[in-house]
């Protein structure tokens, strides 16, 4: 029994030693990285210089699905640095920075999360992508889903047939360019009859003068039966 107990107090021993000698993430998030998140949680990060820093531009990022705490944002330095505050993250600046001092900030996840990241990333690329990246694992809750399936239930209930909103909203569209193309089509055909009747050469001459002969005659016609020749009166000699 003791010599059991040796062994395991021998390999607690060497397992500390190990994890000891492992190099620590620089980036450390509370879940830890990996773990999953749902909409409404908070993640709470804390970066950990490495190393001593001049002339030092860090740039915080975060994904889509988290936004940023702006009054957790925490920086234990003897220096004290410039923070700019922008829509996904921020950007510390200072002259310098020494080893083993931090930053820490709060993130919650948001209702319409995609990506669950947070990325610090320094002006000379002295922090690599290892050690200031973490990213969490999103997990929709069972209501959020049951929510979604309900809204397309209901879309369909609405429409018909999935889709069939987005089909209708692209066939006014294609209606309007039938039209301007008919449109189209009838004005040319005008254009074209026009200067087909004007390139058509002018009626046969001896129809023309065949159609004037006629209606001479019906003008004279109407002549001689409106207008009756007068006849000299008779004298009794």
């Amino acid at each position: 029994m003791s010599k059991l107990k040796s062994r395991i107090l021998a390999l607690g021993l060497a397992l500390s030693s190990l994890l000891a000698v492992l190099p620590v993430k620089a980036l450390n998030a509370e879940p830890a990285a990996g773990s999953e998140v749902s909409p409404g949680d908070s993640i709470s990060y804390t970066y950990t210089l490495s190393e001593d820093m001049e002339n030092c531009v860090l740039r915080l990022s975060l994904g889509p699905g988290l936004a940023m705490q702006e009054n957790s944002v925490r920086i234990q330095s003897a220096q004290t640095p410039e923070v700019v505050y922008g829509s996904d993250g921020f950007v510390l600046m200072s002259d310098k920075l020494e080893k083993g001092d931090t930053i820490s900030f709060v993130a919650d996840v948001s209702s319409a999360a995609l990506e669950i990241w947070a990325k610090i990333t320094a002006g000379d690329d002295s922090i690599s992508e290892e050690d200031g990246y973490a990213a969490h694992i999103l997990v929709l809750p069972a209501h959020a889903e049951d929510t979604a399936v309900a809204a397309q239930t209901d879309e369909e209930t609405d429409t018909g047939a999935p889709g069939l909103l987005n089909t209708r909203s692209l066939f006014v569209p294609l209606l309007i360019l039938m039209a301007a193309a008919l449109a189209l089509m009838l004005r040319r055909w005008m254009s074209f009859r026009k200067a087909q009747k004007e390139a058509t050469p002018g009626a046969d001459p001896s129809g023309a003068a065949q159609s004037q002969e006629e209606t001479l005659a019906w003008d004279d016609t109407v002549e001689y039966l409106t207008i009756p020749e007068e006849k000299p009166a008779k004298t009794d000699e």
